[in-house]
This record gives structure tokens, sequence and C-alpha cells, in this order.
């Protein structure tokens, strides 16, 4: 994921009928299943703080690369349609993006949007899926990221050798099917809530 992915989509409750297809959602569980990028010169300073379903993040600077990103593994279908929403809040003019895909195969569907005011700002993305998610994949991914939690040092996977086997293997573009929101055009602070997927009937 060394493209920056400007947007944020804001999190309506899924309609009637419609089933919410991302995990920990809401942030009811701390940042179980969630990622955030943060290698070194990328973003290392990011604060990041969770209070009442509200993820803080602080100290963010533009980054030339974009490498700072907040994901989750999804399990979509090639063809099918999907909603990606979630709100915002941060400071007027920043750009922030959002993407959802196999990122490293390219095979992404993305959008960037400009924050307007100071308040919470809702953000939607309908697209239809460029990739489908391997089943094996998605499983052993699920299985890392929900002992991910939040430090000292921000957000952190508990076996980051495990991730990384798994990134390798997907390097190809199988199966590596994510929600991304891009954080590598904001600076300062922005904070995020209310995050939905949900398929698109026809």
């Amino acid at each position: 994921m060394k493209h920056a992915f400007a947007l944020l989509a804001l999190s309506l409750l899924p309609l009637s009928g419609q089933s919410e297809m991302l995990l920990n959602n809401n942030f009811a569980e701390g940042m179980k299943y969630w990622n955030i990028n943060r290698l070194r010169d990328y973003g290392s300073e990011t604060t990041a703080v969770l209070t009442k379903g509200e993820l803080h993040l602080g100290q963010l600077r533009s980054l030339s690369m974009g490498y700072l990103n907040l994901t989750q593994a999804v399990s979509i279908e090639k063809g099918k349609r999907y909603r990606f929403t979630f709100e915002v809040q941060g400071t007027p003019g920043k750009q922030v993006g959002f993407s959802i895909g196999d990122h490293q195969a390219r095979e992404t569907s993305s959008n960037v949007i400009k924050l307007v005011g100071t308040d919470w700002e809702a953000q939607e993305l309908e697209f239809t899926a460029k990739c489908s998610s391997d089943s094996s994949w998605f499983t052993k991914k699920q299985k890392i990221d929900r002992r991910n939690k939040l430090t000292k040092d921000g957000i952190t996977t508990s076996d980051p050798k495990a991730m990384r086997n798994l990134e390798v293997k997907s390097d190809d573009g199988i199966g590596a099917c994510v929600v991304a929101v891009g954080l590598g055009l904001v600076e300062g602070n922005i904070a995020f809530r209310n995050f939905s997927l949900t398929e698109i009937s026809e």
C-alpha cells in the first residue's frame, strides 16, 4: 500500500436488510481487526487515542509516498456492488482518501475528498468490486488481526512476523482485499467513527 488513497468514508448505520461486513466497525473492541501502517519515517510519530467509539490520530504529517493507512481485511467478491461509509472530523481544506480492493495488484476503487468544516462529515463510496478475497488468506488475516491492540507506541499487530509472512504470500495480488483510508496527505489531527461496509442489493 505505497500509494496515497486520499479520502475517508462516513459510516451510516446499515439500512434494513443490509448486513454489516466490517468487524468492530465502531471500535467498541478497541483496535481489534484494524491496522495502521506506522513504519519508521512514515508516520512513526503519529499518536492514536480511542475515546467513545472514535479514533483520534495526531501529529500527522504529509508524506510524498502516502505510506500511512488505516485498513481492515474484507471478504468481497469481484463484480458485486458495495457501499463503504464513515464519518471524519479534521481541518477544513485537508484531503482525505479511501479505497477498497487489492492494493498490491492495483485493483481498487477509490475516492478523494476535501474536508469542508470542523464538524463530523459523512463520506460514502459505492463501487463494483475489482477483486475477490481468497477465503484462506482472509481467515488467516482475521486470526492475526483479532489480537490487534492500541499501545503507547500506536496501533500494532500482536504477531508482526505472522503478518509479514502473510503479506509476502500475497505479493502477487491474490487475496489481499482490504478497505483502506489513506492518510498520507493529512497533516495535524484527524478523527474517524462509524465505519460501515455493506453489499448493495440490485
